[in-house]
């Protein structure tokens, strides 16, 4: 199976994709490149958390080594895109998702 990933800059004229050959690769071809972005910016990086299991691996490898020591988390604000009208508790709550995922594992 192979994985298209379409990324896409708010301030670039530009469109890049790239085709990967399976999820776990293209997970970890965007979280290497959050966390390039994140890099980029001399302020303070604005990243929007998306819900449901597809960015799932992408956070939980924000989470590890290498990745998770050269963030610079002191410095990104978080926000969240979307959310179900559930308790937060909730497995279908994508701020659960998120907490279990990234939120508790990396020093946001």
């Amino acid at each position: 199976m192979m994985i298209s990933a379409r990324i896409c800059m708010a301030n670039a004229a530009q469109i890049e994709r790239h085709v990967l050959p399976d999820s776990g690769t293209a997970a970890r071809a965007v979280a290497e490149w959050l966390l390039d972005r994140a890099l980029a910016v001399a302020d303070r990086p604005a990243l929007c958390l998306a819900g449901g299991t597809t960015p799932r691996l992408v956070y939980e490898l924000l989470a590890e080594s290498p990745l998770r020591e050269r963030f610079p988390w002191d410095r990104v604000h978080w926000f969240f895109g979307d959310e179900r009208l559930v308790a937060p508790s909730d497995a279908r709550s994508n701020y659960h998702m998120v907490r279990e995922a990234l939120l508790e594992r990396a020093p946001v």
